[in-house]
């Protein structure tokens, strides 16, 4: 994670899905993420409406994918899941 100030929990179900949540000061985060090979769905969440903020697709070789979050202020969730 690149973003001084903001603190990652995860929930995982190994080679299947991933939960994040992200807690600290925006306005974005980048993370770099190991993930299976294959293709993924990531889709970012408002904590406090619940929102969608953004929905997208991604291939993994297996090596590290750099994902960059919407704007935010304190809270953030993201869902990474097998398609």
């Amino acid at each position: 994670m690149r973003s001084p100030g903001v603190v990652a929990h995860v929930l995982s179900d190994p080679g299947t899905a991933y939960l994040l949540y992200l807690r600290g000061r925006g306005p974005t985060t980048r993370l770099s993420l190991r993930l299976p090979e294959g293709m993924w769905v990531t889709d970012w969440f408002a904590i406090k409406t619940g929102q969608e903020l953004k929905e997208e697709g991604l291939r993994s070789d297996g090596s590290t994918v750099t994902l960059t979050s919407p704007e935010f202020e304190s809270e953030i969730a993201l869902r990474i899941r097998r398609k």
